[in-house]
């Protein structure tokens, strides 16, 4: 009798290991970063107080895309720059960091996210170093075009309050940027 209720188990447990393959997911994380995007370029300042810092500046941007879009139409993103470094060597640094919204002129020519033009508007803040410390409000705009699946390229300009902390530094600045997004 015993023999016939462990031949049984043995028999229900490779029953149930044969099924249990067809169970199995994969649940391996994936750690391409999704909704990212990373951008780097040239910045022109347009304020002559950050002018006389100097005329270039480099300009570094990382952008999040949310899930949902704030608007009916459009992507929404949170977007973090720094701004800074001129090529002098004097220290000027800006981190604007805004909540955006980025409107597409149409569908795509070559299949997803190649070959679209955009435009983008955000308000936030801009954290301001030249001197001084200080906090500002401010706003971001500008326009990009999809070069390829994951290649962007934009002009992006930044404006925001009068920094007195800062030598009456206002930061508004125009920058051109290359950019990879991740799908």
């Amino acid at each position: 009798m015993n023999r016939y209720v462990l031949g049984a188990a043995l028999m229900s447990a490779i029953g149930i290991s044969a099924l249990a393959p067809a169970q199995y997911q994969s649940n391996k994380l994936n750690s391409t970063p999704s909704g990212v995007t990373f951008r780097g370029g040239v910045v022109f300042p347009i304020d002559s107080t950050l002018r006389d810092i100097d005329t270039t500046f480099f300009g570094v941007g990382l952008e999040y895309l949310f899930a949902s879009s704030y608007l009916h139409t459009g992507e929404t993103f949170l977007s973090f720059d720094w701004i800074g470094r001129s090529s002098t060597g004097e220290r000027a640094n800006l981190y604007p960091v805004m909540i955006n919204q980025r409107f597409y002129s149409g569908k795509s020519r070559y299949g997803y996210g190649e070959g679209r033009a955009y435009w983008f508007a955000g308000v936030g803040v801009i954290f301001i170093q030249a001197g001084g410390s200080d906090t500002k409000l401010g706003a971001r705009g500008g326009l990009g075009y999809e070069l390829g699946p994951s290649v962007i390229a934009e002009v992006a300009g930044t404006i925001g309050q009068r920094a007195d902390n800062n030598g009456g530094l206002t930061p508004s600045t125009l920058g051109v940027y290359v950019g990879y997004r991740f799908p």
